[in-house]
């Protein structure tokens, strides 16, 4: 790849970051999607990408279906190229085929999706033996937090009761504990975490820390969710994920009456329809909460 290219999606990752605000892991998706744009293009200069065509694109995206890439994430890819060219026109004006902003995305036939419910949730909660676990699932369950959310609570945190927590986007928001979840994780501090400390020597304030002292990683997260409910005989347990957890919050909420835009703030969501695509109610009782005043 020649320099002009690579000086390229090095503005395109700034510009993400200093004007957009974008997180690191959603940047790191753009720039690996690029440059698998690129692989598949054969693309290796910059003149090459400006000349791209709308049909060139087009050709990719079926490419993408040969390789077995579903609607969503054919969408996903799509909608990263654009941003690429928009920026391509718009910060650097080049003249690029602006065809390429009209490309469709692909339909996507909705499945109802699956997520952890209540009483399913308070059953893994149960059956979980190890403390760490136990209290992360806890707070994912009872808050509806993301994982990346969940591994920014810190002992502190749970002392004062509530948290402060950046989500997507840099969106800054308080989430609260009840008396359940500071019951379950300050006995996780007292036994389990102190213990931790004591044995590794690690000078932290982070809540949730591994048998080696380092943060709970979210692979270690998800392959222990999905053992427990194989132990517990869930039939879709190797689709448990700490995603689940928070689809399940939502959902509970809006049928306990939670009005949908209280929801959507509580769980950091920017737009209502993405509150109401996650949840699992009767359509005139989401359509009564969204047409409140």
């Amino acid at each position: 790849m020649e320099k002009k290219l690579e000086k390229l999606i090095l503005e395109f990752r700034i510009y993400k970051t200093n004007i957009e605000g974008r997180s690191d892991s959603s940047i790191n998706n753009y720039i690996d999607t690029i440059k698998s744009f690129f692989d598949d293009m054969k693309i290796t200069t910059y003149e090459q990408l400006i000349n791209v065509s709308s049909q060139n694109v087009r050709d990719w995206l079926s490419l993408l279906v040969e390789k077995g890439n579903v609607e969503t994430s054919r969408n996903k890819k799509l909608s990263i190229i654009k941003q690429l060219f928009l920026f391509l026109e718009v910060e650097k004006e080049e003249n690029i085929d602006t065809r390429i902003r009209n490309i469709k995305f692909a339909k996507v036939h909705h499945k109802e999706s699956k997520y952890i419910t209540e009483e399913l949730a308070y059953s893994i909660i149960k059956s979980t033996k190890n403390q760490t676990l136990k209290a992360a699932f806890i707070i994912c369950c009872e808050t509806g937090v993301r994982f990346s959310e969940l591994m920014q609570i810190t002992c502190t945190d749970i002392k004062n009761g509530y948290a402060r927590i950046v989500g997507k986007g840099g969106k800054e928001r308080e989430i609260w504990f009840n008396e359940y979840v500071m019951k379950i994780c300050n006995r996780y501090i007292e036994k389990r975490r102190n213990e931790i400390i004591k044995r590794t020597g690690v000078k932290t304030d982070i809540l949730l820390l591994s048998h080696n002292g380092k943060p709970l990683s979210r692979q270690s997260f998800s392959v222990s969710l999905k053992t427990i409910g194989k132990r517990l005989g869930v039939s879709w347990s190797d689709e448990l994920s700490p995603h689940k957890f928070r689809h399940g919050y939502v959902t509970r909420m809006l049928n306990e009456n939670v009005p949908i835009n209280v929801v959507k703030n509580i769980v950091g969501h920017s737009n209502i329809s993405t509150t109401d695509r996650y949840s699992h109610v009767e359509k005139d009782q989401v359509k009564e909460a969204m047409l409140e005043k």
